[in-house]
């Protein structure tokens, strides 16, 4: 008997939370009460009924109850209120981490350029007569830096308390054998070479000057993306590179970051001279040194996911411009 009466008195408890819960914003106002009509869209709020503090989730109920009376009242705004698009679980992460990486590459291309003005700056801070720091602001604003980060840097470069960037080229043995070279530029190489050592991790092993460099080429690269990309004709390319002296010129075509691109690739001596008679054809893009493997390997998946994740601890450490190897690139990876 004890025990049923205990049920019976929590059921009428819970019936009576429950009445109360609604009388408080669930049901509408009675004529004698609001002076209207019952089918008014005004909500009863006394919370003196209640006899605990509304929950979280009843707050929200109030707050959309405001905004639909409001919106009745007014004749104005939406009668319906859409809860916000939130993001949960996987979607979310990846939206995350495709967010992060971006931001990484935006940081990296700024530094990148950055410091190549700093370096020209140094010599001449005038644009007008130091035409290679003019032709390095115009494709630093064309790879995507802001102008404003552009001119910072130049200013930059008639600061004397700036230290001098001098290059650093690593050269490393990574598993199954692939080599790979960091080409670095850097005002503190005792602090890069910490950083380096903290990346590697001793996953792979870094090899004496010359050892890997072997296996690669190194070539001048001008890279055409955007609307460029619709003048780029192979035979003129090829024709406008060998009039400017270029010995040996090829094109590939490729993709970054879901962007087409083609990369014009020439010997280092006439990269200056086959930019400018892209220019004359209307064709501009970024230039650069690259290392050019002269073979692929492949390699086993575990060393591949080994070597993939060395280079992309390697490629996070501010000083290091770029990361070149002779690995075969799974599609996926590209």
């Amino acid at each position: 008997m004890r025990v049923l009466r205990h049920m019976l008195v929590s059921a009428a408890g819970c019936l009576l939370t429950r009445d109360r819960l609604a009388a408080a914003f669930l049901l509408p106002r009675s004529s004698s009460s609001s002076g209207g009509p019952s089918s008014s869209r005004r909500r009863v709020r006394d919370d003196s009924l209640l006899p605990f503090s509304p929950l979280p989730f009843l707050e929200g109920r109030r707050a959309v109850s405001e905004v639909e009376e409001t919106a009745a009242v007014s004749g104005t705004g939406s009668k319906s209120l859409s809860p916000p698009t939130v993001l949960w679980g996987r979607k979310a992460a990846k939206v995350a981490e495709r967010k992060a990486k971006f931001e990484k590459k935006k940081q990296k291309l700024n530094a990148f350029w950055g410091k190549k003005i700093v370096v020209l700056a140094k010599r001449d801070p005038n644009p007008e007569t130091n035409k290679e720091l003019k032709n390095t602001m115009k494709a630093a604003i064309r790879a995507g830096c802001p102008a404003e980060n552009v001119e910072k840097a130049r200013t930059r470069g008639q600061d004397k308390d700036v230290g001098d960037f001098s290059e650093v080229i690593y050269e490393a043995y990574g598993a199954g054998g692939v080599g790979m070279i960091f080409t670095c530029l850097t005002d503190n190489p005792k602090r890069l070479q910490a950083y380096v050592n903290q990346a590697i991790n001793r996953r792979v092993k870094l090899a004496n000057k010359g050892s890997v460099a072997f296996n690669f080429r190194r070539l001048g690269c001008i890279t055409v993306t955007g609307e460029f990309m619709e003048k780029v004709d192979e035979d003129a390319v090829l024709e406008a590179g060998l009039e400017a002296g270029a010995d040996d010129i090829f094109l590939e075509v490729g993709e970054e970051d879901g962007e087409k691109k083609v990369d014009i690739f020439t010997e280092i001596e006439s990269l200056n001279a086959v930019k400018m008679a892209l220019e004359a054809i209307g064709i501009e893009g970024s230039e650069r040194l690259v290392w050019k493997p002269n073979d692929l390997i492949d390699c086993s998946d575990e060393d591949y996911d080994l070597n993939m994740d060395v280079m992309d601890s390697v490629s996070e450490v501010d000083d290091v411009d770029s990361v070149e190897f002779n690995m075969r690139v799974l599609p996926e990876d590209k």
